[in-house]
């Protein structure tokens, strides 16, 4: 399973890497589709990040994780608890949380996760396969970004 989680987490680590990429390369106020931005998508992709790299750690500690509710309203209340938040210090975070949650799954090897008060259970290797398409399809987006 290490080997797994070590190659899984590298699978992640570069579609972080190829979408930091693409929203150096647009304008920020771009239009990635009727109602985000790039730092709109930046912004989401950071807190979802977050969250999961607090669960992880959580876990890794053997305490309880700080599960998000509202899932309905999450993803806005998200950006939006973002959106004043420089790009630049948003890459950073983002990447913190990369190695947050590189801590808790390749070294403390947690084996599993929920991300959602009572959300799925997730398999940590099928995590890391989810959010890797999660956010290899906000770099697409953001690649196709049109400028206002």
């Amino acid at each position: 399973m290490d080997n797994t989680y070590g190659k899984l987490f590298a699978d992640l680590s570069t579609s972080i890497e190829n979408f930091i990429h693409e929203v150096k390369n647009k304008k920020s106020d771009a239009m990635t589709g009727d109602e985000w931005t790039v730092k709109d998508q930046l912004c989401h992709i950071v807190f979802w990040h977050e969250n999961y790299a607090a669960n992880y750690k959580a876990l890794a500690e053997h305490k309880n994780p700080p599960l998000p509710e509202g899932m309905a309203t999450i993803n806005m209340a998200g950006v939006l608890s973002l959106r004043s938040t420089p790009i630049r210090s948003l890459m950073m975070k983002l990447r913190a949380a990369n190695t947050s949650l590189y801590q808790s799954i390749v070294i403390n090897k947690v084996p599993r996760m929920t991300y959602s008060k009572g959300g799925r259970i997730y398999e940590t290797a099928d995590f890391l396969v989810m959010i890797t398409r999660h956010i290899t399809n906000h770099a697409k987006q953001v690649k196709k970004a049109k400028d206002i």
